[in-house]
């Protein structure tokens, strides 16, 4: 005997909802899809309690979905016309649903992989490398991360308007590092914000000549602007940037960048020392292009700090490296000090740091501050650390 239900017309209701909202201009396919899933489920169980009455309405539920699903288990069938009837239109149904499902996950995929190469999407790294702007020598940049970069810095992000076939190759090319790409103008914040820099542990900013004004000045206004957008976004960030003008490395500086590098000054003066110094220009070749020896930054351990550099420069020569320099880092006074420093204590240091080295020029001034070939006698500070040139590869250079 049928069984009476009452369902008081809700399924109509939940129908029409979805269907409205889909007029509505509603966009999300998988919600659709749900929303579809649902009704048919829950009215092809109820059809199917109404017209089997020798089944729970539990039972109507579970055979409802292994319907749709196409398991077909047998452990529970219709036995009624109705209800193979309504058997088959959940089976057809069910089809359909799943392969709308299976179509609307694989365009969500690839639309995702295509515009993850177009450079379209969110960076997801933190603490990774950012290489902003293009010029010939970002592919000298690459080179050699790829070859001697440490793990925590082998994940990079270009950022730059290069095409998504130009992009593969590189990534083709240089497979020790995980590179990713966003596409687009460095010197926009929304592009900035895509590269996720904000998290981003380095920033190297090459200089481009993209535009119409090619013009040294010009290319070092664009390098400026980038600087600017790196610095608000982050100002632990740590900013190499690339100069083309001499004249212009103390308006980089004020810009934010950490550090200048100037190839024009830095070629001119090798050139000029090659003839007093015959040999120089291959040495220095072999020293930055971690080939056979090399310069490494490395930890200086505690038992030096605050003894004379002769000790540590016996240390290194134990090791089969050679102590060149000491290198330190300007901290720069961050809100999370303000906030904690109760005292003031930690603000007057930070002043009394600052005065005390007020008197350099803008030009010579870094985040990183360094002593060349200290002499024996010199005291090894806290907080520096040791720049030397070594036989080994370099395996935890920290820039």
């Amino acid at each position: 005997m049928a069984r009476t239900i009452t369902i008081s017309g809700w399924p109509l209701r939940l129908f029409w909802r979805v269907r409205n909202a889909a007029h509505r201009g509603l966009r999300s396919e998988l919600t659709l899809i749900a929303a579809l899933l649902v009704v048919f489920s829950i009215g092809g169980a109820l059809s199917f309690y109404f017209f089997e009455p020798q089944h729970s309405l539990g039972e109507a539920f579970y055979w409802s979905l292994v319907t749709m699903t196409t398991v077909g288990y047998g452990d529970v069938t219709p036995k009624t016309h109705p209800g193979r009837v309504v058997a088959t239109v959940l089976m057809f149904a069910g089809v359909a649903i799943l392969a709308l499902i299976s179509a609307s996950i694989a365009s969500f995929l690839v639309e995702r992989r295509l515009k993850e190469g177009r450079g379209l999407r969110q960076v997801s790294f933190q603490e990774h490398l950012v290489v902003a702007d293009w010029a010939s020598q970002g592919e000298v940049v690459l080179h050699n991360l790829d070859v001697a970069a440490p793990l925590e810095m082998r994940d990079v992000v270009l950022i730059n308007e290069l095409g998504e076939q130009e992009i593969d190759t590189l990534a083709a090319k240089y497979k020790n590092v995980n590179i990713r790409y966003v596409h687009g103008d460095p010197t926009h914040d929304f592009v900035l914000r895509r590269a996720n820099v904000d998290r981003a542990s380095v920033a190297i900013v090459l200089a481009s000549r993209a535009g119409s004004d090619t013009s040294e000045d010009a290319v070092d206004s664009r390098t400026i602007k980038v600087i600017m957008g790196l610095r608000s976004f982050s100002a632990d960030l740590r900013i190499f940037a690339e100069v083309r003008s001499v004249h212009n490395e103390q308006h980089l500086l004020r810009a934010g960048a950490d550090e200048i590098i100037s190839p024009a000054e830095m070629g001119a003066n090798v050139l000029a020392n090659a003839p007093l110094s015959p040999g120089l220009p291959m040495m220095l070749k072999e020293l930055l292009a971690f080939q056979g020896n090399g310069f490494q930054t490395v930890e200086i351990p505690g038992r030096f700090v605050d003894g004379p550099v002769s000790d540590l420069f016996e240390h290194f020569r134990s090791t089969d490296a050679i102590l060149v320099g000491l290198v330190s880092e300007r901290k720069s006074l961050a809100l999370e000090d303000l906030i904690q420093d109760s005292q003031g204590s930690f603000i007057d240091a930070f002043i009394q740091s600052q005065l005390a080295s007020s008197g350099q020029e803008m030009e010579e001034r870094s985040r990183f501050q360094v002593r060349v070939n200290p002499t024996d006698d010199e005291l090894v500070l806290a907080g520096e650390r040791a720049m030397v040139i070594t036989r080994q590869r370099p395996q935890e250079t920290s820039i």
